[in-house]
């Protein structure tokens, strides 16, 4: 009896010690597992911290490069000549600044004195990089002076004849600047930020903390992992160096996001516990398994995350840094084979999202990614979005491949009730060690030579388009010294009263004759000044050389003939041109019917209102206002009634060679009879054949001008046209 009570005591506290013992197993299991996630999840999120700030670095870098690159371009681009002339560099920064992002461009002379683009300038006081720039290297840091702090500035050296003579300074706003920083910190963290550690905080991303607060906590000995404390909890970071200016780049991961990380898998381990509480002895294979279960779910959560941080969040393509890093290691391995980027995005996207919102604008986005995305990899390419509606593809260089995009203006399905074109540009990869940022650069120039153009789609950045940029180049390189020099001279175009066939006056047209070059076509050089706004400098010149000669004449005696003018859009948008003007008259002591102003009809279009006052404002002063090219773009009868011109120009295109189509009389007629009525002197321009004039006379049309009577010529022919023997029969 007492060994059966033995045996039974014995065995009770077994069952007692048994899950006892079990209970503190599964309690060391427990309480171990969760320290060991925890560490385990520090330990794989710094790692993931490193990968990040080494790839933001990496990116960060090159997006530093190639913005020097393309600055560097147009250092090379500088002649002997304009680091004399400092208004035909400020002209030439200017248009570069344009096709950039860039916010402004200066020459910094070799006595460190600035000239922007702008038309501001200054000395540096802050010389450190401008004197390292002319001993050769490029340098970029923080600005310090003349309203520019803050802003980023890019110094490369100006070579010329194997001497550097000057520098140039790109100036990236320090806007513009974070928006690139936070393009390159796609990862787990948001914070992140440049430093340098004698001059301070360069730039940090919207999410950073102020670095003031944390400054005196981090030193450059810290490189690689780091800690410290902020309000009481716990920050991780990882500091690189950028390996340019004594810049670094830190990342930050609060403590708390840590820990919400390993509490999920806290709350496994929690559940672990009721089942091993329920199973037993089963514990220890259930850990087994868990364990398993655990790695798998972190090498799917280290994939996950790799692929967020390599693909773009809309559309699933890779992003702009993935994609540079990818044909960066294409290239790399390539063998013989050619490849070109294509830079696109969608013709007026902004109109889709503004008539059908932005959620139809991303369904778009997703489409024509996917559309992208597939035929990239039918072909051994890649596929990227840089940002908005704007792609960037990389293809191996195949005409047949590139057909697809020259015949095809949509290449997606219809997913909206109307027809969504693209633009392309791109660029043959020649030069395969060219930063990846370049390549896209250039594609993007190709692309940015279409807009505004419904017909044409595509543009290749090849040699055509180089030698047009350069052609373009060598005339803004020219053209101020060009107007100096007296290059630019007037021609003139006879206009006939065709009854008495006696000169009514003429049109003074301008011609570019370069010693060098000879004669340059006026649609060479005339919508180029236009654009860059030296037109305004030009028709001032223009203005000039008519009053100079209606002086000339007035001292010789001679009866003066009135003198047409042209003012483009460029002249009445910027202003006081009746003013202008005006001084004029008064220099040459001219009167104001003798100089006559011709406007185009597109102006009107551009800005009616201002149009109107302008005119006013000549007709105040006494000036004659013609309406030139009347009916050959977007007039109106009704436009008209509106405008106090004197003088209607009609344009002939209602004429063929041949004479009068019977509507285009009827309309010709019309025009003639209805200015007539109010009280305007109509001039028929393009008269090429006696049966048009003819025929305009019947019309009552008086005043005719066209290659029938004279082409323009220049000024010693006129005179002997006007005031010599010569007579129009």
């Amino acid at each position: 009896m007492r060994t059966e009570l033995l045996e039974h005591l014995q065995k009770k506290k077994r069952y007692i010690i048994v899950p006892i013992m079990l209970l503190v197993v599964i309690i060391l299991v427990v309480v171990s597992g969760t320290v060991y996630t925890r560490k385990l999840t520090i330990t794989r999120m710094k790692e993931s911290l490193r990968d990040q700030v080494q790839n933001q670095t990496t990116a960060m870098k090159d997006k530093i490069e190639g913005k020097m690159s393309l600055l560097g371009g147009l250092a090379v681009t500088i002649t002997e000549q304009e680091l004399t002339d400092y208004y035909a560099m400020i002209e030439k920064t200017g248009v570069f600044e344009k096709k950039t992002d860039f916010s402004e461009i200066a020459f910094i002379t070799a006595d460190a004195r600035v000239y922007s683009n702008t038309g501001e300038t200054w000395v540096l006081s802050d010389k450190k990089h401008f004197y390292s720039c002319m001993n050769g290297s490029y340098e970029i840091d923080k600005l310090k002076e003349h309203g520019r702090e803050n802003d980023i500035g890019i110094f490369v050296p100006i070579r010329v004849n194997n001497r550097i003579s000057g520098v140039l300074l790109g100036i990236y706003p320090q806007e513009k600047f974070q928006e690139l920083f936070q393009e390159t910190g796609a990862g787990i963290s948001d914070v992140s930020y440049i430093i340098d550690f004698e001059e301070g905080l360069v730039v940090k991303t919207d999410a950073a903390e102020p670095w003031e607060s944390i400054a005196d906590q981090i030193s450059k000995e810290q490189s690689g992992d780091i800690s410290y404390s902020l309000d009481g909890e716990r920050r991780y970071g990882a500091l690189e160096p950028i390996g340019m200016n004594n810049w670094y780049v830190l990342t930050v991961l609060r403590e708390k996001v840590i820990y919400q990380k390993s509490s999920e898998n806290m709350k496994i381990f929690s559940y672990m516990l009721s089942v091993i509480l329920a199973a037993g002895i089963g514990i220890t294979v259930y850990l087994v398994f868990t364990e398993h279960r655990q790695e798998k779910q972190a090498r799917e959560e280290a994939e996950e995350m790799r692929y967020v941080l390599e693909h773009d969040d809309v559309t699933g393509v890779l992003t702009e840094r993935e994609f540079q890093n990818r044909v960066r290691q294409r290239l790399l391995d390539a063998e013989a084979k050619e490849y070109c980027i294509i830079y696109l995005d969608i013709f007026k996207f902004k109109l889709v999202n503004e008539m059908f919102g932005y959620e139809k604008g991303d369904r778009l986005l997703k489409v024509l990614a996917r559309e992208l995305d597939h035929l990239t990899a039918e072909n051994d390419g890649l596929c990227g979005r840089i940002s908005g509606d704007k792609f960037i593809l990389f293809l191996p260089y195949d005409r047949t491949l590139l057909q697809v995009f020259s015949t095809r203006k949509e290449v997606m399905p219809r997913i909206l009730p109307i027809e969504i074109y693209l633009h392309y540009g791109i660029y043959i990869i020649e030069k395969t060690q060219l930063p990846v940022a370049a390549m896209i650069d250039c594609a993007h120039i190709a692309q940015k030579t279409i807009k505004g153009n419904y017909d044409n789609y595509i543009a290749w950045y090849d040699e055509k388009l180089k030698q047009q940029i350069i052609r373009e180049q060598e005339i803004i390189n020219s053209m101020a010294q060009a107007l100096a020099d007296g290059e630019f001279k007037i021609y003139l175009q006879p206009q006939y009263h065709y009854r008495d066939h006696m000169i009514h006056g003429c049109e003074a047209l301008v011609r570019w004759i370069s010693p060098a070059k000879g004669i340059i076509s006026p649609g060479d050089f005339i919508p180029l000044f236009e654009r860059n706004g030296f037109i305004i400098k030009l028709d001032e010149n223009v203005w000039e050389q008519a009053c100079v000669l209606l002086q000339k004449w007035i001292k010789e005696g001679k009866e003066p003939l009135p003198i047409s003018i042209n003012v483009s859009r460029a002249d009445l948008l910027h202003g006081n041109v009746s003013a202008k003007l005006k001084s004029l008259i008064r220099k040459y002591g001219l009167t104001t019917d003798l100089l006559h102003v011709e406007i185009t009809e597109s102006a009107y279009m551009d800005n009616p209102q201002k149009l109107i006052l302008e005119i006013n404002q000549l007709r105040e002063e006494g000036f004659l206002v013609e309406m030139d090219d009347f009916g050959s773009g977007y007039s109106s009868l009704n436009m008209l009634k509106d405008l106090p011109i004197n003088v209607l120009k009609t344009d002939l295109k209602f004429l063929d060679n041949k004479g009068i189509a019977e509507r285009r009389e009827q309309i010709l007629d019309s025009v003639i009879k209805m200015a007539h009525e109010m009280g305007l002197t109509v001039v028929a321009e393009g008269v090429e054949t006696k049966e048009q004039a003819e025929h305009l006379n019947g019309l009552d049309c008086e005043i005719m001008q066209g290659y029938y009577f004279a082409k323009p010529v220049p000024i010693s022919e006129f005179e002997q046209l006007a005031y010599g023997t010569l007579e129009k029969t």
